[in-house]
Parts: structure tokens; sequence; C-alpha cells
């Protein structure tokens, strides 16, 4: 899942810096990065806080969730949208642009995987 984070930091980076040139990668890639970290965190918690609580899943699922497509992937798109819109030479068009081929990546991704 690092790996994975990181991976999502450097493709943020590079998509904003090519919208933005003037912006620095570190930056970028550091924030991509910590969206990704907040999008597992919080999708963790939900599973293993929530999800029983409701009585629609069981903690035992939060790690396998994290390799499916489902509706969590809305806030990984909200979080890499924050992350876009924090770069002060980035649109709402392009921001939205930017975490939507994120998110579109990552969960074809993930449905590229084994089951």
């Amino acid at each position: 899942m690092g790996v994975l984070g990181v991976l999502l930091g450097v493709l943020g980076a590079l998509a904003v810096r090519w919208v933005a040139p003037r912006s620095d990668f570190t930056r970028l890639r550091r924030t991509f990065t910590f969206a990704w970290v907040v999008f597992v965190l919080v999708k963790l918690a939900g599973w293993c806080l929530v999800m029983p609580l409701l009585s629609w899943g069981e903690a035992a699922d939060a790690v396998p969730a994290l390799t499916r497509v489902d509706a969590w992937l809305v806030l990984l798109f909200a979080a890499l949208l924050w992350a876009a819109r924090s770069v002060p030479d980035v649109a709402w068009p392009r921001a939205v642009a930017i975490a939507a081929s994120i998110t579109a990546l990552y969960s074809s991704t993930l449905l590229l995987l084994p089951a």
C-alpha cells in the first residue's frame, strides 16, 4: 500500500506539474501522497468502526476492502480534488479532471487485479 501511495503521489504531481509548470514537484508529491494516506486511513476506520455497527461487514474485511472497487472511491476523488486545489495555479475544472483521471486509473487498476 505504501508503494501505491508513492506512485499515486508521483502521478498526481506529474499531472499538476503539466498544468501548472511553476509548481514545486516535491511539495506536490507529498500533498498527493498525504491525500492517499487520508483515503486509506478513513476507509480502514470506516470498515473497522462503522460497518460492524451497521451490520454491513466485519472488521476483518477492512484490509481486503482496500483492493475492491466500491463506493469509497468517492472519498479518494474528494481527497485528490483537495490535493489538486491546494495548488494556487490550478483552477476547479483542471483539478476535477486531475482527480477524476487518477481515480479512474486507480479503479481500473483494481479491476485488473486477480480476485
